[in-house]
């Protein structure tokens, strides 16, 4: 089974170093960053945005979508994984689990997390069907591919896949995520859903064996 490795950073940029993304999600469905996430919840909740926002900022912070060497800047791009994250923010807490039903449902979802305030989704796709499988052999056929080029495609499946889950959901995809470079911090208030279903099988595994180990720099 192939190991999805995503990148780690110290603050937002530097990287320090990496971890399969399944054990990533066990650190978050168990007692790792717990604590950490208990005390930013309860802060919010006070409404100390500012403070919040410090806390926020001293959690683990990780890509997934594209892996770097040193920096998460485009000189130190090594490989780009076809996995597209969405964040759906503002949506009613008593809906929460109905639509992390749909999500989990939908056989393009990877993984998921629930907002420590109980207030959106982030969820983790990698696309399936006719028009996501054209773009991927487009992309394949050009053997070497410069970052504008790369760029484009990530750019055109991110629509697709807000697209996709907007139609789903009947709710809006937050788009400022749409770069290619987009972290996120473990700040999951639930466990998130693992990158698994009941075979135990990494879904993401053997449909990102086209791209993932081509490299960027």
């Amino acid at each position: 089974m192939e190991i999805i490795t995503i990148t780690a950073y110290r603050g937002l940029s530097v990287v320090s170093g990496s971890i399969d993304i399944r054990k990533l999600f066990e650190f978050i469905r168990g007692s790792v960053y717990r604590d950490k996430i208990r005390r930013l919840r309860e802060t919010m909740e006070t409404g100390d945005t500012a403070k919040a926002d410090r806390m926020k900022k001293q959690l683990p912070y990780y890509t997934v979508t594209a892996t770097y060497a040193m920096e998460r800047l485009a000189y130190s791009l090594v490989t780009y994984q076809d996995i597209i994250i969405l964040d759906c923010d503002d949506m009613p807490a008593e809906k929460i689990p109905g639509y992390r039903q749909l999500v989990n449902d939908c056989p393009d979802t990877l993984g998921d997390f629930i907002s420590p305030r109980m207030h959106g989704l982030k969820i983790f796709v990698y696309l399936t069907g006719e028009e996501p499988e054209a773009l991927r052999a487009e992309l394949n056929a050009l053997g070497t591919i410069d970052l504008p080029t790369l760029e484009r495609y990530h750019h055109r499946m991110y629509a697709l896949a807000s697209q996709k889950y907007e139609e789903l959901l009947h709710t809006k995809v937050d788009t400022s995520g749409s770069d290619l470079s987009r972290g996120f911090f473990c700040l999951t208030r639930s466990g998130g859903f693992p990158f698994s279903r009941t075979t135990g099988e990494c879904k993401a595994a053997d449909r990102t064996s086209d791209v993932a180990d081509r490299r960027r720099m």
